[in-house]
């Protein structure tokens, strides 16, 4: 998997995380994505902010700062997902 798909799957993930701060599942997956993205490529997020139609994540690779972009509606498809069908991600 790449950089770019990584950091992705991570946003993602965050997202999930930020609007259900509950949802254990979605936090253990960050952590385990957060790791992979450490180990495999020397990779630490430092923020993500919301502009205009994208996400921006700022990261350190090699002690270097960086910021990638991704499609708000790319990344917030796992949270529709799940929004769309609560009966599957309730864990009340």
């Amino acid at each position: 998997m790449t950089l770019y798909d990584s950091m992705m799957n991570w946003l993602q993930l965050w997202l999930v995380v930020e609007q259900r701060p509950q949802d254990e599942a979605a936090r253990v997956s960050m952590e385990h994505v957060a790791e992979v993205l450490n180990q495999n490529f020397q990779v630490s997020i430092v923020e993500v902010a919301k502009e205009a139609n994208h996400y921006a994540i700022k990261y350190t690779k090699d002690g270097s700062d960086h910021t990638e972009r991704y499609n708000q509606q790319s990344a917030e498809a796992l949270l529709s997902f799940i929004n769309e069908n609560p009966e599957r991600y309730d864990f009340k």
